[in-house]
């Protein structure tokens, strides 16, 4: 992966959904038309971490709750919550994303 690139991010076991923007909250759909993803720097400015947002950088996607994640305008996310960090697949392939306010938990 790299910054500033955009990707379509395929669920492990189910290869056919992606991420995806559905009704603000982000599940993994195989039907919605909201799936490309924009991976800028972490816009808490921790290190080695990175923000996905839309492809034309409206809004981000943000940690809330205990375990849920949600797309947010960007006047509305919390800088904590919308950074993530970009680790080796759990599976042992591909990546995963571990939210930098919630280290051990990942997407």
């Amino acid at each position: 992966m790299r910054v500033g690139g955009c990707y379509k991010l395929r669920a492990f076991h189910h290869t056919k959904d992606y991420l995806s923007n559905v009704g603000t909250y982000a599940f993994n759909s195989e039907t919605s038309k909201t799936k490309v993803w924009k991976i800028v720097p972490g816009i808490d400015g921790t290190r080695n971490s990175i923000t996905l947002k839309d492809p034309k950088s409206k809004y981000g996607l943000m940690t809330y709750g205990k375990n849920k994640a949600r797309f947010y305008w960007n006047k509305y996310l919390n800088k904590k919550a919308a950074t993530f960090y970009v680790t080796k697949g759990l599976m042992g392939r591909g990546v995963s994303f571990m939210p930098v306010s919630k280290r051990g938990y990942f997407m």
